[in-house]
């Protein structure tokens, strides 16, 4: 592969940063430099592009129709994107499964991938337990966090708390919130208690 023309190397850097993208919007973290994104998008690029020619060569007989040393034909590009799409995908799917196996079978919990944030790592889908929220206000709620924001770029991040009820510094239940919850803000929170194995917050004193 040569590259003539710096929109050439562009080009072959698109599938690099597709698969870069897919795989942060799933899986995000803090904003990198434009060297580290540029730098990584041209490794997984030109990988995924070298592949694509060899699949391209050996297996499709150059059905994409590409020639050494010219710009990409349209069903090459599109080969390109596709492969990037691909393989973003591959690496959500495989950062789910290490995270499927680690948390099913204990000899293998070194799988598991890092969150990179004790937010996320609480707010697992296998950790759902039932939570009181204490805020700055002095109002405390109880219920379990039913979805959440992960920015790492941002201090503070927004959670929904189902099945809200105001309580008490006993825990005795005030009201009940009729609908999807208390919207919150981690700004506003002091602390969070979670609650183990209690399969109603009534039950918990």
């Amino acid at each position: 592969m040569q590259f003539n023309t710096v929109a050439e190397f562009v080009l072959y850097v698109i599938p690099g940063f597709i698969a870069l993208e897919v795989y942060r919007a799933a899986y995000p973290v803090k904003t990198r430099s434009d060297f580290v994104s540029l730098t990584w998008s041209a490794i997984f690029g030109i990988m995924i592009s070298y592949f694509l020619i060899w699949i391209n060569g050996t297996l499709l007989s150059n059905v994409l129709h590409y020639t050494a040393g010219s710009l990409p034909s349209f069903e090459f590009l599109l080969g390109l994107i596709c492969f990037g799409l691909a393989i973003g995908l591959i690496r959500i799917l495989l950062h789910f499964l290490r995270f499927k196996v680690a948390a099913s079978y204990k000899a293998f919990r070194g799988l598991n991938p890092d969150p990179q944030s004790v937010w996320v790592q609480v707010n697992r889908t296998n950790n759902r337990q039932w939570a009181t929220v204490f805020l700055d206000d002095a109002s405390i709620y109880l219920g379990f966090i039913e979805t959440y924001k992960y920015d790492p770029d941002a201090i503070d991040q927004d959670f929904l708390l189902g099945q809200a009820r105001r309580v008490d510094e006993n825990l005795n239940v005030l009201y009940s919130v009729d609908g999807l919850g208390v919207y919150l803000n981690t700004k506003n929170v002091k602390r969070i208690e979670f609650y183990k194995g209690e399969s109603d917050p009534k039950s918990i004193k």
